[in-house]
């Protein structure tokens, strides 16, 4: 809602946690989030990892930083005290 209200449209991969506490029976992989991550973050102009805890060792945050670097699209990882929305590039 933070980066909302600055005018930063959002996507998130954490979608699939949404599914399965919805009782859904959804795979945790990477193997098999990685399309759908591939997917997202190809129509991204930038990447902004939100530090949640235990992200540095998430094989998922890894795979879509790896993503991220594959398709050129810069990242950086999110910090509210520093954030500028002005500095997020847009692509039309």
């Amino acid at each position: 809602a933070f980066l909302m209200r600055l005018g930063v449209f959002t996507v998130s991969p954490v979608y699939k946690h949404i599914l399965v506490q919805a009782g859904l029976e959804v795979p945790g992989t990477w193997q098999f989030w990685q399309d759908y991550c591939r997917a997202l973050l190809s129509r991204c102009s930038s990447m902004l990892i939100i530090p949640a805890p235990g992200w540095q060792k998430s094989v998922g945050v890894e795979g879509e930083v790896n993503m991220a670097d594959e398709l050129k699209i810069p990242r950086s990882v999110f910090n509210k005290h520093e954030f500028d929305p002005k500095l997020m590039h847009h692509r039309i």
